[in-house]
């Protein structure tokens, strides 16, 4: 009779998620949000499931972002112009009751090639001495 030593199957485990009570603050600020501005767009909401607390705010045209970043007080620097594929959007973060966020604007009127040129700055006037 001859005897072989194996070894147990590796056994996988999933990582720990946390707990949904960790995400009371970011659930709190949207509630804070929506009785702050009820009338604006409905956006499409993404809860951060992992890391950093927060959340994302995804609109479906480039005036439902502004709507929502003049009421959040954003302001206009730094607005991000992205493209990818045939999609062009607005991107804006900020934090509100202490909860990062980010706001998303889609359906931006440009091509991506339009998107991904260099932007002429406009610089502000120097003074002229008299």
């Amino acid at each position: 009779m001859t005897t072989e030593t194996t070894q147990p199957a590796t056994q996988f485990t999933a990582p720990d998620p946390g707990q949904i009570v960790e995400q009371t603050a970011t659930v709190e600020a949207l509630i804070a949000l929506i009785k702050m501005f009820p009338s604006l767009p409905r956006p499409y909401v993404t809860i951060y499931a992992s890391g950093t607390e927060g959340f994302n705010l995804q609109l479906d045209h480039p005036s439902h972002f502004e709507a929502w970043r003049t009421s959040l007080q954003l302001p206009t620097n730094p607005i991000r112009l992205s493209a990818s594929g045939g999609s062009v959007w607005l991107d804006a973060s900020g934090v509100f009751r202490g909860v990062p966020f980010s706001l998303s604007g889609f359906r931006v009127p440009l091509t991506r090639e339009q998107a991904e040129a260099p932007q002429a700055v406009d610089e502000a006037p120097s003074a002229v001495a008299a």
